[in-house]
């Protein structure tokens, strides 16, 4: 009897070691880049499950399809969910930030596209 309770208590230890390995990927901080629309910049651009050029690219389409157009229209409302290609995109609010008097009001917006594979891109954008 004292061996199989010593092989089931190494079973259930290495369950519990298994179990405990299993963690998500790491949040990674991929910079900064410049929006589609020339006069916006992307910032805070983090992924997880993404390498880092790629997630670069991906704000940058997204933010081309979602982001204000090159005469500041938005072409996503406040708080839309959007399907793009294989990513789903939520921009979470868009607010003007006043910076002060040198610079005035900033567009800001935060965005986060997720897909398949538990891939997930996050930035903000902000400019005039």
């Amino acid at each position: 009897m004292s061996r199989i309770a010593s092989l089931a208590v190494v079973a259930f230890s290495a369950a519990l070691a298994l179990a405990g390995s299993a963690q998500a990927s790491g949040i990674r901080e991929r910079g900064r880049e410049p929006a589609a629309n020339g006069y916006q910049t992307l910032t805070d651009i983090t992924s997880r499950n993404v390498a880092c050029p790629d997630a670069r690219r991906e704000a940058f389409l997204i933010y081309q399809s979602v982001g204000p157009d090159s005469r500041g229209y938005s072409r996503c409302p406040r708080d839309c969910v959007v399907h793009l290609r294989q990513w789903t995109v939520t921009v979470r609010y868009h607010r003007w930030v006043w910076d002060g008097p040198d610079v005035g009001w900033l567009y800001y917006a935060d965005v986060r596209s997720t897909a398949s594979g538990g891939r997930v891109v996050r930035f903000q954008a902000y400019g005039e």
